[in-house]
């Protein structure tokens, strides 16, 4: 019941702040497709689900989104300056795939420590959830621009006002 909660609480979210469908559908799709690589992985590997291992999906579900978010903030950012959607794309990517890389990195160290752990399904846990943020890195970078770049730009007005949605600018 969870899981579908909080799929439902991030695609509201995600249309809320960026009134765009492909930056809805390109996040939420790169996070389903690391989601069940990462379980179908875990079924391969006969590696029961336990309590915590409950917790990889949503965990997943933040990394991934997160990540997507500044790469499609950083493409609409790249669109005021050029027409050219895939060159935005690759100008967002250039941009972000670092940041995004070290972010995904360190917090799949994080969850690799936990390999020096004494509890079997806490180091379980750890290695799992390690290579689930790499893998939700992966799909993202990969996956997120070329989905977006596909699709018609958004309005010329969203990308020139600074604002990019209802969320944003209630923020400012």
């Amino acid at each position: 019941l969870l899981n579908p909660l909080m799929g439902i609480v991030c695609l509201l979210i995600l249309g809320m702040t960026f009134r765009w469908w492909p930056a809805v559908v390109a996040p939420i799709s790169a996070v389903l497709v690391t989601a069940i690589a990462t379980l179908g992985t875990m079924a391969l590997l006969g590696q029961p689900l336990t309590i915590l291992t409950n917790i990889i999906t949503p965990l997943l579900l933040i990394v991934g989104l997160s990540d997507s978010v500044h790469l499609i903030g950083r493409y609409r950012e790249e669109l005021r300056f050029t027409d050219d959607r895939k060159v935005a794309g690759q100008k967002a990517v250039r941009a972000m795939m670092s940041a995004c890389f070290l972010t995904s990195l360190t917090t799949a160290f994080g969850f690799a420590s936990l390999a020096t752990a004494r509890t079997p399904e806490l180091r379980s846990f750890g290695l799992t959830a390690a290579g689930g943020v790499l893998g939700a890195y992966l799909a993202t970078v990969f996956f997120v621009p070329a989905f977006i770049t596909l699709f018609k730009a958004p309005p010329s007005d969203q990308r020139s006002s600074g604002e990019t949605g209802f969320l944003e600018g209630s923020l400012i």
